[in-house]
């Protein structure tokens, strides 16, 4: 803070601003950080770590659910003609995330398929974000097909594989295939990573059993 306050010119504050962002978006303080940028946000230009600096901005303002604010951010950072391919698709991907949590499906399945067509991105993660966007619009079966696809071999090293297996099991559920979810749910149970899920689950689980008159499993 003190380089911004005394060097407010040079290009030296430029890279203390992004900085400061990536600390204070370290330490989870959202609002100051989101508050910072708005401060300062002239000194970062599209030659000197305009990624980093607006990436990490966008993500506090989904951290606060301004959902609008941070997709009208990222929209601007697609329009940077020096951005790369590969932040080009960090931005897609975290737009499409973004648009699932606004609870707008539609548009974030759109952007997903467009990402699958063109065959860019992380496939595992682009999957992933789709079958969340089918769960959260209600589309239960196409949710499953979705998780299930990252359940088959090609993707058996992928880190989405037990949270895949975590959503098919709702995503069972919520389209009435109660075993089916009450196997996946005990699955994740004994092999899921997020104490709070397995928690969930073996109770999901449970509940089925006991509604089911299958209290033995």
């Amino acid at each position: 803070r003190r380089v911004l306050k005394e060097y407010p010119q040079e290009k030296i504050s430029q890279d203390a601003l992004a900085n400061l962002l990536l600390s204070l978006s370290n330490i989870g303080r959202a609002e100051e950080l989101v508050s910072t940028f708005n401060e300062h946000q002239a000194r970062i230009t599209e030659e000197n770590r305009f990624f980093e600096g607006y990436f990490t901005v966008a993500q506090a303002l989904g951290v606060l659910n301004r959902y609008d604010e941070a997709l009208a951010l990222l929209d601007k950072m697609l329009l940077a003609p020096t951005l790369s391919d590969e932040d080009r698709q960090k931005i897609l991907g975290k737009k499409a995330q973004m648009l699932v949590e606004a609870k707008r499906s539609p548009e974030a399945i759109a952007l997903i398929e467009q990402q699958l067509e063109s065959g860019t991105g992380e496939r595992d993660k682009t999957i992933f974000t789709k079958a969340e966007a089918f769960y959260d619009a209600g589309e239960f079966t196409k949710a499953a097909e979705e998780y299930a696809k990252l359940l088959t071999e090609e993707f058996a090293t992928s880190s989405f594989v037990k949270d895949a297996k975590y959503g098919l099991a709702h995503a069972r559920y919520s389209a009435g295939s109660q075993e089916e979810a009450m196997e996946l749910f005990l699955e994740y149970f004994y092999a899921g990573d997020d104490a709070d899920k397995k928690r969930e689950a073996l109770s999901n689980a449970l509940s089925i059993a006991q509604k089911s008159g299958k209290d033995e499993k």
